[in-house]
């Protein structure tokens, strides 16, 4: 597992104008507190992309797969997607990250 990147910025923009989410991220972040929270806006922030486009599907896959260096994602049991997730949020600043991706896209 490694930390969040620039590229990783990049590739949550393609993400999130292709889902539309920029209101639900900036709703989400918006809200973040603590720790717990930070995961829960992280899982909550996947779901929505996934939610909202099912066309990124193989984006989503290899944006979350590069940050925790795997590439079995897809076949992943949700059980351990979703504690994959909350290791991704509690190793990273997602307030930082998501803040970070709304400002450049113009919506923070």
């Amino acid at each position: 597992m490694r930390k969040l990147n620039t590229s990783d910025l990049f590739k949550f923009l393609r993400i999130m104008r292709k889902a539309k989410i920029d209101k639900e991220i900036h709703d989400l972040i918006s809200g973040i507190g603590d720790e717990a929270d930070e995961r829960e806006v992280g899982i909550k922030a996947v779901i929505g992309a996934v939610m909202s486009v099912p066309d990124a599907e193989c984006e989503i896959y290899d944006f979350i797969g590069g940050i925790a260096e795997r590439d079995d994602i897809a076949e992943l049991p949700l059980n351990e997607f979703f504690n994959l997730l909350g290791e991704i949020a509690r190793k990273n600043d997602l307030q930082s990250f998501f803040g970070s991706a709304l400002r450049m896209n113009g919506q923070g």
